[in-house]
């Protein structure tokens, strides 16, 4: 199911909470996505365009599901908030470098994870101090 951006302007803020809200449940609850990241934040940012601060926004980024072990990650795992293009990735990459040298790895992020994997364990993303052991998953 693909979303069209002017599907989404022809929602009002309520419906376009319920179907985030359907979508979140789907995704973290269900496993069962229906959307791609990409249809998923339309919706997002259809919502904050209407309400920046809406309640429904800062339940974008879910922690551990809490069905797996906790996995401390040696060094964070961060998000590129959203970025979609080359500008906006070095944007986000100019806060978190220390030195004009620190080198960072940004890997392309395939839809549905981001993971880590030390040899024994793979491990999501989390909230980026924290993911959670999915090696059953493999």
């Amino acid at each position: 199911m693909r979303i069209l951006q002017e599907q989404l302007d022809n929602l009002s803020l309520d419906e376009l909470v319920s179907l985030l809200e359907y979508h979140n449940r789907k995704y973290w609850i269900e496993n069962n996505p229906e959307i791609s990241d990409a249809d998923y934040d339309l919706i997002s940012r259809a919502i904050q365009k209407l309400q920046p601060d809406h309640p429904a926004l800062q339940k974008l980024h879910s922690a551990v599901s809490g069905e797996g072990t906790k996995v401390r990650h040696r060094e964070p795992m961060l998000s590129l908030d959203k970025a979609y293009s080359l500008p906006e990735v070095l944007s986000w990459a100019e806060k978190y470098v220390r030195t004009p040298d620190e080198k960072l790895l940004v890997e392309p992020k395939y839809d549905g994870i981001s993971a880590g994997f030390d040899g024994r364990t793979l491990f999501t993303r989390g909230d980026g101090e924290f993911g959670e052991d999915i090696t059953d998953k493999l």
